[in-house]
């Protein structure tokens, strides 16, 4: 197992990626959410993003998904979205009033920043994943508009069955102060690799 760096590079309008491919090796930038280009490094522990199987995963393995910068228009985007209508999340003065330093993040756009599909995981899982069947958080901190969040998720669970298994992934969110702010599990049923086909790994 040897450790390697996906390049990422895509373009961002109104808080949204629109666009994703691969790029050269570059060195680590600020990630934004202001419509300007970002870049940013996703670390995974297997350098081969090859089609995967409930079987080829091993417990332990991390997935480190890119940082997120909550802008206040991000912020907004999410309550508009949502339909939230609750001054402490969008109302800066009203925030002040009441003892906030700031705006403050809902639980549900910080729990947003874990998907596995913003990492390698989702490559991996294109052909062996049925579905997401359970997912839990606890919300340890607050987060405000104007925080940058990072999120790992890591393999802390693996569950055989006949042809299927349950891979279980704990989900963490720092802050931009190494703060820990969310942490919580996902639970996802893959398939099993078919013992009577050939295995993909071999050429």
């Amino acid at each position: 197992m040897r450790t390697g760096d996906l390049h990422i590079s895509f373009i961002l309008t109104s808080g949204y990626a629109i666009f994703i491919m691969p790029m050269p090796a570059a060195r680590m930038e600020t990630f934004n959410m202001d419509g300007h280009a970002a870049s940013f490094r996703l670390s995974y522990e297997r350098a081969d993003l090859h089609a995967r199987y409930f079987d080829d995963f091993r417990l332990g393995e991390r997935f480190i998904l890119p940082p997120v910068a909550l802008t206040h228009s991000l912020v907004d985007s999410f309550r508009l979205i949502s339909g939230e209508t609750h001054p402490l999340h969008h109302d800066p003065v009203w925030c002040r009033e009441n003892g906030h330093p700031g705006v403050l993040v809902h639980g549900f756009q910080v729990l947003a920043v874990t998907t596995a599909g913003a990492s390698p995981f989702h490559a991996m899982v294109e052909n062996s994943l049925l579905g997401l069947v359970e997912q839990s958080s606890r919300f340890i901190r607050p987060v405000y508009a104007g925080d940058t969040l990072h999120p790992v998720l890591q393999i802390v669970e693996l569950t055989p069955n006949t042809s299927t298994g349950i891979l279980v992934l704990r989900s963490t969110v720092h802050n931009q102060r190494r703060e820990l702010v969310l942490e919580g599990s996902q639970r996802y049923l893959l398939r099993m690799r078919d013992r009577l086909q050939p295995d993909d790994n071999q050429a």
